[in-house]
């Protein structure tokens, strides 16, 4: 689990060992980074497939943007693709 934070805000049932925590300027370079990965496939043409659009959500939720997250799931649908119920 990677986790952006002090540490002290350790969620769950998860030990100190299972957990990475990141500054917020590697949050920052961590979803820029994803986002750019992103933005390459499909200008090369890669046909996201539902790890992708999962990927891409999960991106937009920790950038605090929902509207790209409900995106990436019409999408989804769009490309006949059925998300798993328990990622979102």
């Amino acid at each position: 689990m990677i986790f952006a934070g002090s540490g002290k805000e350790l969620v769950g049932d998860h030990r100190a060992e299972d957990v990475i925590v990141l500054s917020n300027d590697q949050k920052e370079f961590c979803l820029k980074r994803g986002f750019q990965i992103y933005e390459a496939m499909k200008s090369q043409g890669v046909p996201p497939n539902e790890a992708t659009f999962t990927a891409v959500a999960r991106l937009a939720v920790a950038k605090g943007d929902g509207d790209l997250a409900f995106d990436m799931v019409k999408q989804m649908a769009e490309a006949k693709i059925t998300p798993r119920y328990d990622i979102f």
